[in-house]
């Protein structure tokens, strides 16, 4: 997982937490460590580097992130979004997103109308990202 900036990996912990059931055998625990390292005033590096290594924890996560990397989206969307269409694109396809405003949780709208849950660790309704 090279060439990705700091703000790569916390966008993809950010966005892989809707997916953790899919994902890891215990998701809640996954979940609760990255909700904690995405929640701290100024992450830092070092919270940076865990956030790297929960994202490296198995092989799963590791596909996810890497397939999110290339997509800029989670890839269930871009699954949905061209299931049985030979689409090529030059540039990355925008989807539209939505965050906590605590910064610790964003959501990928997969259908238009979709409503946004909230945000599991705060309880608070997603705001549209710019």
């Amino acid at each position: 997982m090279t060439g990705w900036t700091a703000d790569d990996v916390i966008e993809a912990a950010r966005a892989v937490r809707v997916y953790l059931s899919q994902l890891v055998p215990d998701p809640m625990a996954v979940d609760a460590r990255l909700a904690a390292l995405l929640g701290l005033e100024t992450p830092g590096w070092e919270a940076e580097m865990e956030i790297l290594d929960v994202l490296r924890s198995t092989e799963d996560l590791r596909a996810w992130t890497a397939a999110f990397m290339t997509g800029r989206a989670p890839p269930q969307i871009s699954a949905t979004r061209t299931a049985g269409v030979d689409i090529r694109v030059s540039s990355p396809v925008s989807f539209e997103r939505f965050v906590c405003p605590s910064g610790d949780f964003s959501w990928y709208r997969f259908l238009p109308g979709e409503r946004a849950p909230p945000c599991p660790t705060h309880s608070l309704p997603l705001q549209r990202a710019p």
